[in-house]
């Protein structure tokens, strides 16, 4: 790091709600924030990045001396997250790397990128783990371009895919073309629609099975809530929905499954009995699979 050009600070673990809520992620970040309420009933958070603060320590210095080049850091910190359960890799606090650089052109910006993804590269080999770098989403932090360095394990809790050609993702990144050997009725005409009773069955698995079909036959019908809107999601049978994938979709803050109670609100229909066919006044996102 020190070769990238990367200067060296500490920074606090504690930091001051004000900065969050005026960066818009005090509410953004959900439930992983761990708030803390002074004496004072002042607001703060054991940060679990430091975007806020690095950027407030910058937009405090002249703005003259801000300007006139590009500015890297870098520190070793404790930061902290109130995590889902049963998370091995990541728990309550961790030790963390970061390295935040501002810029005056995009130009600048992409040079110092590659400078660091340079430097994590010689990180690793000298730590001899077998890694790759993959895509990744951007999730809170926001951005145009993020690459995770993953150390491929058995015990990890995160799975990435990888091509030959040399493109690689994480799961929530990762983007694949046309599948055309897994249209359902290739090659042939489509069927009028005709009701089907299924009673009792109500996974795409079980009514494959009823039905003697393959899931790939079917349209995984999947309704979400967001902090704007309820929406629709449709997939393949035999794919998984991906949630982050589907929220920077809808360009929602928070997303999760919608209830039990919602999905009737929703459709009209009882939970596992739910489709596309009559849906109104609802956003339907469908995968083009």
């Amino acid at each position: 790091m020190n070769a990238a050009s990367a200067v060296e600070l500490m920074m606090p673990c504690v930091q001051p709600g004000e900065l969050w809520q005026e960066s818009g992620r005090w509410f953004a970040y959900g439930s992983e924030l761990l708030r803390i309420c002074d004496r004072h009933e002042r607001d703060f958070c054991f940060g679990p990045t430091h975007e806020e603060v690095i950027t407030d320590a910058v937009r405090r210095r002249s703005p003259r001396t801000a300007s006139c080049r590009p500015t890297s850091t870098r520190s070793d910190e404790v930061p902290g997250r109130d995590p889902p359960p049963l998370r091995l890799m990541r728990g309550r606090e961790f030790i963390m790397k970061d390295s935040y650089s501002f810029h005056t052109s995009s130009a600048s910006l992409d040079e110092t990128y590659r400078a660091m993804e340079r430097a994590y590269r010689r990180i690793f080999d000298r730590c001899e783990l077998r890694y790759t770098a993959v895509e990744a989403d951007t999730g809170n932090i926001g951005g145009s371009e993020s690459h995770e360095f993953m150390v491929l394990a058995d015990t990890g809790e995160d799975a990435v895919v990888a091509c030959g050609c040399g493109y690689g993702a994480n799961l929530e990144k990762a983007a694949s073309g046309a599948d055309s050997g897994g249209a359902a009725v290739a090659g042939e005409e489509p069927l009028a629609p005709e009701a089907v009773h299924t009673p009792g069955v109500t996974s795409v698995a079980d009514v494959a099975a009823f039905l003697h079909l393959h899931p790939a036959h079917f349209i995984k019908t999947m309704i979400v809530e967001t902090d704007k809107e309820f929406a629709v999601a449709l997939v393949r049978g035999d794919d998984e929905l991906n949630l982050v994938k589907l929220k920077n979709v809808l360009d929602a803050t928070h997303l999760q499954l919608a209830s039990e109670e919602k999905i009737v609100q929703v459709t009209g229909g009882a939970m596992g009995f739910s489709g596309p066919v009559g849906l109104a006044r609802v956003r339907i996102v469908a995968d083009p699979r």
